[in-house]
């Protein structure tokens, strides 16, 4: 077993997509463009066992990440006390499945605490294609106001000569927010351009851009 972290990088995309196929639960935050996006901000390095990928924050203080594989198929009596003990082991953004999990095989010797602040907002598919109801009246009212001012919507999906673009438009914004006077959204802008610059590496990236008269 490699017990040795390494920084997060685009050479160890094939492993980590292979074992993140096999994640039972997968959310944003282990996507790859995600962690290695952020990788310079956290400090993020990860190892490979063969079965999961161990993924470790750095900074501001060490700290482990739930693993990417099969986490049905691990013996968690000596995977998990193998895994982060040089960081210790604390573990943050732990799926609540994984959890469950952790608590059947390890009984008594797990303690959980929720923070709210990493929940994901989710919405079905077909909801936002044809935002039914009370419930999403407030987004119509939104496209309507767009059609109204500005016509049937010019929409183009992400390519390489649209990175330009996204990137210009990216710079405009955190102008007008002054990235710079916030340590968060400076950081948030250099993972954002981190990964557009290199977004045809990640396996699965997609996005797209409304434009008006040309412009984005």
């Amino acid at each position: 077993m490699n017990k040795n972290f390494t920084p997060v990088s685009l050479d160890g995309s094939r492993d980590f997509y292979d074992l993140w196929q096999r994640t039972p639960r997968r959310s944003l935050d282990y996507t790859l463009p995600n962690l290695w996006g952020w990788q310079e901000y956290y400090g993020l390095e990860w190892r490979f066992d063969g079965s999961l990928c161990w993924i470790r924050q750095t900074l501001p203080r060490p700290v482990c990440w739930a693993p990417v594989g099969d986490w049905n198929a691990v013996d968690w009596n000596h995977a998990l006390w193998d895994s982060c003990t040089e960081a210790a082991l604390d573990f943050i953004r732990v799926p609540e499945e994984l959890l469950h999990i952790w608590q059947q095989a390890l009984p008594g010797r797990v303690d959980a605490g929720e923070d709210r602040g990493q929940w994901e907002y989710l919405y079905a598919r077909e909801d936002l294609a044809r935002l039914p109801g009370n419930r999403f009246h407030k987004k119509k009212n939104h496209c309507n106001s767009y059609v109204k001012a500005y016509g049937e919507p010019d929409y183009r999906s992400l390519d390489d000569a649209m990175v330009e673009d996204v990137l210009a438009v990216q710079d405009d914004w955190c102008q007008w927010h002054e990235c710079e006077n916030s340590p968060s959204l400076r950081a948030e802008n250099e993972a954002i351009n981190r990964v557009l610059s290199h977004w045809d590496r990640f396996s699965g990236l997609d996005g797209g851009s409304l434009y008006v008269d040309g412009q984005m």
